[in-house]
């Protein structure tokens, strides 16, 4: 069996081992801890698109690097095409309440991606988006866990 590991890297810290990035095949982090892993600020989309090309110069993470932005979804550098950068925008929502939205994007990537037969980068999109509109639906109810959507809600409301 291939197990593919999801390191959410929270709280972040400069330093991290190379041999741990080593047994990690998808980095997850948002924007203050993106910062403490390049030790520079990453308040834009394109701060973001920086700290991704500079920690996809390090060794490991052989899927790759998500980067969430709250509001603005994520940006996904991806090692299995040649370290690509793509946008993964979240879709104008009204916001309630966001504790929990990282959480909830993490279990639901997780999730998403133990349910693909071929974790190729189609399929990774897909995980990414559904796991950004996951996070954004989080946000519109108040409450961390008592925010977060059972599977039978979600499969009524993407259709899945």
């Amino acid at each position: 069996y291939k197990v593919t590991t999801i390191f959410n890297c929270a709280p972040a810290f400069r330093n991290l081992d190379p041999e741990f990035r080593s047994c990690t095949d998808l980095l997850v982090v948002n924007e203050s801890e993106a910062e403490a892993l390049v030790d520079f600020s990453v308040r834009t989309i394109e701060d973001a698109r920086r700290a991704l090309k500079s920690l996809l110069e390090q060794d490991g993470y052989s899927i790759g690097i998500i980067i969430t932005l709250g509001e603005n979804g994520c940006l996904f550098g991806e090692r299995m095409a040649n370290n690509s950068i793509r946008h993964f925008p979240a879709r104008e929502i009204k916001a309630v309440d966001s504790i929990g939205a990282g959480d909830a994007f993490v279990g639901a990537l997780a999730h998403y991606m133990s349910h693909s037969k071929n974790l190729n980068s189609i399929e990774l999109d897909k995980a990414i988006s559904l796991a950004v509109e996951y996070a954004s639906l989080s946000v519109e109810r108040k409450g961390a866990q008592a925010s977060y959507y059972f599977i039978n809600e979600l499969e009524e409301k993407f259709r899945i």
